[in-house]
């Protein structure tokens, strides 16, 4: 991958994780965390109904919105603690693009 950096332009497909594993909104939290730990997860992509993408849950997330809170996990859902809107890009961009996004809006994924 080092070498593509050289000759050409590396695009997010090329570091980005495949395949991207997503959760309902309505699945609960508690599902999240399992799912995170099984897949060694980070975050986690939100979607809706036809499965398009919602928003995001992070680790940091699931810290300063649930634990933080004392809030009972079981009983809250996905989309009551995601983050929105998600800030999306394309696997065809360039990574530098994808630098220069997350920086000027201040995020720590895309999706």
């Amino acid at each position: 991958m080092a070498e593509m950096g050289i000759r050409g332009k590396m695009l997010v497909k090329d570091v980005m994780s495949s395949p991207v594993i997503t959760i309902n909104e309505k699945d609960t939290v508690t599902k999240v965390a399992k799912l995170m730990g099984k897949h060694e997860l980070g975050c986690i992509i939100v979607t809706g109904k036809d499965s398009k993408p919602l928003g995001i849950i992070t680790e940091r997330d699931l810290v300063t919105r649930v634990l933080a809170k004392n809030r009972v996990r079981y009983k809250l859902a996905a989309k009551d603690v995601m983050t929105t809107p998600l800030i999306m890009i394309s696997p065809d961009e360039p990574l530098s693009e994808a630098a220069r996004r997350m920086s000027r809006l201040n995020v720590r994924r895309l999706g």
